[in-house]
């Protein structure tokens, strides 16, 4: 009798991985991302320091010099951005072996129409959260919250604001949606599409690490998100955000430039803040159902289905991660935690507990 050749098990790639990277690779690439920002802060103080010896025992003051000095300011910006954000969006893709076209939906535009109508959607979506977020800043204060008065620079020429706008535009634009609409989103797309635009909205809001950001980047992240999934397009948060943070900034250097306004009364600032709501609230619902609308037409004549098949209740089944029994020959289907689920969630406490540590420190 012939004996038959041994033939080894040898799994498959998981070619799921290619578009969805895994939770503990994302968790990870966050905490890194902090790892690399604390790094760079300490380089820039250091830096600071040195030009200016006198800071050396004046903690408030190098705080102060960190983000009124021009120069500094927007080094913070870049290297924040192109040395730490980036980065840890391209780890956690090599973590997962993830292909960073098909995980962070670069290979789909979007139109001039589309543009458009995003625009309609940015002004409704800022003006909306900002009602929003100041009636929950309004609550905090009477808890002892302390407003900041600046989050940042503040131009005092216009070639400056011209090239600050474009860093603190373009910069964010591109890298933290990478990150968090490109790489965290499509992780927890493994459980569904409704926990991958609340979960990454809420990791955006954390990353600002402030408490006058907090709400409002939450706000704008599940925007952002429900945008890239409806157009299968990164560049469609991408333009958003660019919009959000370009109008900011040159509305604040007007502001600014024309005087200060006389404190509002908490009177006045509820009913301005509950006009914002109302308004932004009708233009940012009216601006989402047309650019749905007309963007599941678009996309119907064009890929041949109104919306992405990951949108499909159920497909965040079949690319749960798997691993392979080599004892029975088989293949196990994983939660979407992955193959260490304490590892995965443990990685997620650590960057939430800092990111509200951060937030407490600045209340």
């Amino acid at each position: 009798m012939s004996r038959q050749p041994f033939t080894p098990f040898l799994p498959q790639r998981d070619p799921n991985k290619k578009k969805f990277p895994t939770l503990i690779s994302v968790h990870s690439a966050l905490l890194i991302f902090i790892a690399l920002t604390f790094g760079i802060g300490f380089l820039l103080a250091f830096t600071a320091m040195i030009v200016y010896p006198d800071l050396l025992y004046d903690a408030d003051r190098l705080a102060d010099m960190l983000y009124s000095n021009f120069g500094l300011y927007m080094c913070n910006i870049i290297f924040t951005q192109l040395l730490c954000m980036f980065p840890a969006a391209l780890i956690a893709l090599k973590m997962s072996g993830s292909d960073p076209l098909q995980a962070a939906r670069l290979k789909k535009g979007v139109n001039p129409i589309q543009l458009l109508l995003l625009c309609v959607v940015g002004v409704g979506c800022v003006i909306f959260a900002n009602g929003v977020n100041d009636v929950l800043l309004m609550g905090m204060e009477r808890l002892g919250h302390t407003p900041v008065a600046s989050l940042g620079f503040q131009p005092s020429n216009i070639p400056q604001l011209i090239f600050s706008t474009l860093l603190i535009a373009g910069l964010p634009a591109i890298c933290e949606e990478f990150l968090f609409r490109g790489v965290v989103m499509r992780a927890y797309e493994r459980f569904s599409p409704a926990m991958a635009v609340l979960m990454s909205a809420l990791l955006f809001g954390l990353m600002h690490g402030n408490v006058d950001q907090l709400f409002f980047a939450f706000l704008l992240g599940i925007v952002l998100a429900v945008v890239v999934l409806v157009t299968d397009s990164i560049w469609a948060s991408a333009f958003i955000h660019f919009f959000n943070n370009a109008a900011a900034s040159v509305l604040n250097y007007f502001l600014a430039s024309s005087g200060e306004a006389g404190a509002a009364t908490a009177s006045e600032r509820l009913i301005g803040n509950g006009v914002y709501i109302c308004v932004g609230g009708v233009i940012l619902a009216a601006g989402l159902a047309v650019f749905i609308a007309y963007t599941r037409k678009r996309n119907r004549k064009k890929y041949g289905r109104p919306l992405s098949e990951e949108l499909s209740s159920d497909f965040a089944p079949t690319i749960a991660e798997k691993k392979y029994d080599y004892l029975f020959q088989r293949e196990i289907t994983l939660t979407p935690s992955g193959k260490s689920p304490a590892a995965t969630w443990i990685t997620f406490a650590a960057f939430v507990l800092y990111s509200l540590f951060n937030c407490l420190i600045t209340w």
